[in-house]
């Protein structure tokens, strides 16, 4: 009995190895109990990542199948044990840039536990989503694109890539989407549980700090230890936007939408933390001898319109993408100048 359930498992893992493998173009396989049955990649021109929730299920299997070390060692095989969506995202980039316009073959490990099986379906889902982002960034809401647009072309312009980046307080991995030549790290007590007070990182980490829309969401008694946080593991540059209570009008928006979104916490956050000081922010620069460029970004009225479409994209998400699509097209015709709602802080580390 369990000589026959044994061979029907490696004739399973056989045909589905013989799938993954057939398919033209890279391949992620989740759950590292499919390499029991890997047959190595001899001849084949397309890479494959395995992922497993686990590193010491991966670390076992690598141990009792020395054959996968040689395609280990050839590039064509890769393993990774990602913390979190954001890490997992950091994984896949390799894959789709060596792919060519190839599609991603993304196929689960016959024999899941459900849990993990249930993780790596949502795992899936953010890959898929982000496939299709980064074919059409010009979809993203309007006011995320403009701030992470930008940010992402100043990096762009320092040239030397592939940068190592870290985002605090990203949640998600959108801004990713802008920089596929760059591996970023995303600090986030929400989805990565790493906190911007208190970066588990040596000095000089990263070469590139980005922080977008956080210091209004952690109490100002807080923001001087992220600010050191920011500069202390960054090499080159720090990029920090926001809303500050100097901007004309800034706080009044706040006040108009929170009323607007009442359940939205982060809105709400606004209020209860209360708008960073640029006065303050510039003079803890000052003081410790940084040099710096402050430039408003995002118009009041293009970040009421964002916030208007987010409200819309459950109920008419095709006729939000158009809109979004429309007016990132032409950013610069459209999101220049003052008022605006928001501003970029460039900090020059070294």
């Amino acid at each position: 009995m369990g000589e026959g359930v044994s061979i029907a498992a490696g004739q399973a893992l056989g045909d589905f190895w013989r799938a993954v493998l057939d398919h033209p173009g890279p391949r992620l396989v989740f759950g590292a109990g499919a390499l029991v049955g890997y047959p190595g990649q001899a001849g084949k021109v397309w890479p494959t990542l395995v992922v497993d929730l686990s590193a010491t299920a991966l670390a076992t299997v690598l141990s009792r199948a020395p054959a996968i070390q040689g395609d280990l060692d050839a590039g064509c095989l890769r393993l990774a044990s990602p913390h979190s969506e954001c890490d997992l995202i950091e994984e896949v980039k390799p894959l789709l840039a060596c792919g060519q316009g190839a599609s991603l073959h993304v196929a689960l490990a016959p024999g899941l536990p459900p849990e993990d099986a249930r993780t790596y379906r949502g795992w899936d889902e953010a890959i898929q989503r982000f496939v299709e982002l980064s074919r059409d960034l010009t979809v993203m809401n309007l006011e995320m694109y403009a701030r992470f647009k930008l940010v992402a072309d100043r990096i762009a312009a320092l040239g030397d890539d592939p940068f190592r980046i870290l985002d605090v307080g990203g949640r998600e991995w959108f801004f990713s989407a802008f920089l596929p030549r760059n591996r970023v790290t995303v600090a986030d007590l929400e989805t990565t549980g790493l906190d911007g007070r208190a970066l588990p990182f040596p000095p000089r980490s990263f070469d590139i700090v980005t922080c977008h829309h956080v210091l209004e969401h952690v109490p100002e008694s807080d923001r001087p230890a992220l600010l050191a946080e920011l500069v202390r593991v960054a090499r080159r540059r720090v990029y920090l936007t926001g809303p500050f209570r100097e901007t004309p009008f800034a706080a009044e928006i706040d006040h108009f939408l929170s009323q607007l979104a009442p359940d939205n916490p982060y809105l709400q956050e606004h209020l209860q933390m209360g708008l960073p000081s640029l006065v303050e922010v510039e003079t803890w620069l000052r003081d410790r001898g940084l040099s710096y460029t402050v430039e408003p970004i995002t118009r009041c009225n293009t970040w009421l319109l964002a916030l208007v479409l987010s409200a819309l994209q459950q109920t008419r998400p095709d006729d939000c993408r158009e809109v979004n699509r429309y007016y990132n097209r032409r950013l610069q015709e459209l999101d220049r100048g003052e008022p605006a709602y928001q501003s970029l802080i460039e900090i020059r580390v070294n």
